[in-house]
C-alpha cells in the first residue's frame, strides 16, 4: 500500500500531466486557428490580399487641367486663371509642432486664429494628413515665409489656380462664371502637388462651352512605404489642358456699354447681320462674376437685390416689341398685294371696330390726319396699324412673322434664351378662351400677348437689314487647342425670307427717315446712313411717359437699328425698361462704336 508521500506525489505528476496535456490542446487550438487563418489569407483571399498591398504602395490620384481662357475678338482676355497661394503644415514632419506655430504666429499676426483652428483639425486628422493653415497669402508673407522654409519642413507653400474675370460685370452677361465642385474644394491637398481645382461653369459661355474649357482630367501615380508616406510620384497620364476660346464680342465695347447703361434697367444687343456675329451683348444691370468664388454671404446679395443682375435680359428678358414689328407688317402687306404704296387710312386720332364701345388709341390723341405706308413706319402711326391687321388677319401675322425669328429661340450659343410668345387662334383657344377682333387689333402693334426679347428683335432686324439672308447669332469665333491649332466657327446661314427687292427699298427708305423726320429725331445725325425704329412697350393700359405711373409702371422704350442701310456692318437693339431713353443709349454706343472703327482703322494705316 503507497505511503500517503508516494500518494501526494501521484496525485501531483497527474495533474502536472492533465494540465501540461491542457496547454498542450490549447496550443494545438491556436496552431490550427493561426494555420486556418493563414489557408484563408494565401489560398481563399490571397489574390485580394495582393492588391489591397498593392494599393497601400501604389496610390492613383487625380490630376485636374488647366481651365481654357476666354479672349475676346482681339485677343483682350475676359476669363482667365490666377494663381493664389495657400500654407499648408504637415504635422508629421515637425520635430516641434507648437513651436512652428509661434513661430508663424510672429511671422503672420493675421493667422492668430488660424492656430486654434488648426490644433483643431490636427486632432481630428490622420497622422500623415495634409493641414491647409493659412489662404492666400500675400507677396510680402510669401517672401517672409521663403526665408525659414528650410528651417520647417513641414511647411508648404502650396499654388491653386483659380478664375479671374479681368472685365468684371462688363462682360458677366456673356461670361457666365465657375463654381469649384463641393467635392473637389474640399479635398486635401497632397505635399507637393500643384493643386488645381475643378471647376463647373455657370452661365454663359463657361456653361455652354463647358466641356471644352474644362479639358480632360489625368492620372498621378503616388508610391508610399510602409508608414504611407509618399516616397516618388509618376505621372501616368498627363492632364489634357481645356480649350481656349475666342469670342466675337469687344471687350472695350462692353465696357462703353456698360458705362452707358449705368444702373438702369435693360439690354443692348449688337450684330454684325453678315454673318451673325454678336459684337457686343450686355444686361443691365450686371454683376461681378469673381465675386462667386467668395464666401456664400457675400453671394447672397446678388440674389435678393429685387433689380436681378443675375437675369440676363438680352437673351431672357420677355417684352412686347411693340411698333419694332411695323416695318415687317408693311413689307408682307405690299408682297402679298394687300395694300399698294398708294393706300392711305385717315387718322383722326384713334380707331374704332365697328359699332363696338371699344376705341384704340394713337400715340398722338390729334391724330396724323391721312397716313401711307411710308408715313405710318416713319411717324409710327398706330391708327394705320389697327386697320392693316384687320386686313392682314391674325394666322398670316403670326405666320410671317415667325418667318422672320419672332416667337422662336435664336440658337444663341449661351445657356438661358427664352422663345418669346408669338399668340395665334390654337393658343389662346388652349387657354380656354376665344380668339376675338380686338386681339388681332393689339397685335398689328406689337402689344397684347406679343412676346419678345431683345435678341430676337436684333436678330429680325438683321435678316431685314440683309434682304431676308440671315445667319445664326453666335458668340464663339475661334477654338484654340492645346496643341496650338486653331478652328474657325464657320457662320451658318438660316433659310431665307423671301423678300422683294422693290419693296424692301420702300421700307426701309421709310426706316432711314425715322432719326431725321419721324418718331427717332432724338437720335440725330449720325456719320453713316442709318435705318431705325422705335418702340414703346406698353406696361399698363394707357400707360404714357406723361401720366403719373409708379416708375414700375412706366413704358418700356426699344430702338433698333441697322447701318449703313446699304451693305449694312451693324445692328444695334437698345431695350430700357420703364424709362424712354432707349434711343439716347442708342446714339452713344453708335458713337463709341464708330470711335473704336475709327482708331483700328487709323492704327492699320500706320
Amino acid at each position: 500500500m503507497p505511503t500517503l508521500l508516494q500518494q501526494s506525489y501521484q496525485i501531483q505528476s497527474h495533474n502536472h500531466n492533465r494540465r501540461l496535456f491542457l496547454a498542450w490542446l490549447f496550443f494545438l487550438f491556436l496552431a490550427c486557428i493561426l494555420l486556418a487563418r493563414l489557408f484563408s489569407l494565401q489560398c481563399i483571399h490571397g489574390g485580394e490580399m495582393y492588391r489591397r498591398g498593392q494599393d497601400n504602395q501604389l496610390t492613383l490620384a487625380t490630376l485636374a487641367p488647366h481651365r481654357g481662357k476666354i479672349y475676346d475678338r482681339n485677343h483682350q482676355v475676359i476669363a482667365e486663371n490666377h494663381a493664389v497661394f495657400h500654407l499648408d503644415i504637415k504635422p508629421m514632419q515637425s520635430s516641434n509642432i507648437d513651436e512652428t506655430l509661434d513661430t508663424l504666429v510672429d511671422m503672420l499676426p493675421r493667422t492668430q486664429k488660424s492656430r486654434s483652428i488648426f490644433i483643431e483639425k490636427m486632432k481630428k486628422s490622420h497622422k500623415n494628413s495634409t493641414i491647409r493653415y493659412c489662404e492666400q497669402l500675400s507677396e510680402q508673407e510669401r517672401d517672409i515665409l521663403s526665408l525659414v522654409l528650410y528651417k520647417y519642413p513641414e511647411l508648404q507653400i502650396v499654388p491653386e489656380f483659380r478664375r479671374y474675370y479681368p472685365c468684371g460685370r462688363a462682360c458677366a452677361p456673356v461670361s457666365g462664371y465657375v463654381k469649384p465642385h463641393l467635392a473637389h474644394s474640399k479635398r486635401k491637398i497632397k505635399p507637393g502637388q500643384v493643386y488645381i481645382p475643378t471647376y463647373q461653369g455657370i452661365n454663359g459661355i463657361e456653361q455652354y462651352y463647358q466641356k471644352a474649357l474644362h479639358g480632360k482630367k489625368g492620372l498621378q501615380q503616388l508610391h508610399r512605404n510602409a508608414q504611407g508616406k509618399v516616397i516618388f510620384e509618376d505621372i501616368t497620364l498627363p492632364a489634357l489642358h481645356g480649350d481656349d476660346l475666342i469670342l466675337t464680342i469687344d471687350v472695350r465695347l462692353q465696357k462703353m456699354i456698360a458705362q452707358r447703361m449705368g444702373k438702369l434697367r435693360g439690354s443692348a444687343v449688337m450684330i454684325n447681320p453678315q454673318n451673325g456675329e454678336i459684337l457686343a451683348l450686355y444686361s443691365s444691370p450686371s454683376y461681378d462674376p469673381n465675386i462667386f468664388l467668395e464666401p456664400d454671404a457675400a453671394i447672397q446679395t446678388l440674389f435678393n437685390d429685387p433689380d436681378k443682375p443675375l437675369f440676363n435680359r438680352a437673351i431672357a428678358g420677355l417684352f412686347p416689341p411693340a411698333s419694332t414689328i411695323k416695318p415687317f407688317l408693311v413689307l408682307d402687306a405690299l408682297q402679298s398685294r394687300i395694300i399698294s404704296p398708294q393706300y392711305k387710312i385717315f387718322d383722326p386720332g384713334f380707331f374704332r371696330y365697328g359699332d363696338t364701345e371699344w376705341v384704340y388709341h394713337n400715340w398722338l390723341k390729334t391724330g396724323h390726319g391721312q397716313v401711307s405706308p411710308y408715313r405710318a413706319i416713319l411717324i409710327s402711326n398706330d391708327t394705320f396699324f389697327y386697320h392693316l391687321s384687320l386686313l392682314l388677319g391674325i394666322d398670316r401675322i403670326s405666320d410671317m412673322l415667325s418667318h422672320w425669328g419672332f416667337g422662336t429661340k435664336t440658337a444663341i450659343d449661351i445657356p438661358g434664351e427664352k422663345s418669346g410668345l408669338l399668340p395665334t387662334r390654337e393658343w389662346k383657344e388652349n387657354t380656354g378662351q376665344s380668339w376675338l377682333v380686338g386681339d388681332t387689333i393689339i397685335t398689328g402693334i406689337g402689344q397684347g400677348a406679343t412676346l419678345s426679347t431683345p435678341l430676337q428683335i436684333a436678330q429680325a432686324t438683321a435678316v431685314l437689314s440683309n434682304k431676308g439672308k440671315g445667319f445664326q447669332p453666335h458668340i464663339l469665333q475661334a477654338y484654340e487647342h492645346p496643341s496650338g491649332q486653331p478652328e474657325t466657327i464657320d457662320s451658318q446661314p438660316l433659310p431665307p425670307v423671301k423678300v422683294d427687292q422693290t419693296y424692301w427699298s420702300y421700307v426701309v427708305d421709310a426706316m432711314s427717315k425715322v432719326t431725321s423726320e419721324g418718331t427717332g429725331k432724338r437720335f440725330g445725325v449720325f456719320a453713316w446712313p442709318v435705318a431705325a425704329k422705335t418702340g414703346t412697350a406698353q406696361v399698363a393700359r394707357h400707360s404714357g411717359k406723361d401720366k403719373k405711373y409708379a416708375k414700375n409702371l412706366q413704358d418700356h422704350s426699344i430702338f433698333t437699328l441697322f447701318t449703313p442701310t446699304t451693305n449694312p456692318e451693324v445692328v444695334l437693339v437698345v431695350l430700357l425698361e420703364n424709362n424712354h431713353n432707349a434711343i439716347l443709349i442708342a446714339r452713344g454706343i453708335m458713337d463709341d462704336f464708330l470711335s473704336l472703327k475709327t482708331q483700328k482703322a487709323n492704327y492699320a494705316n500706320h
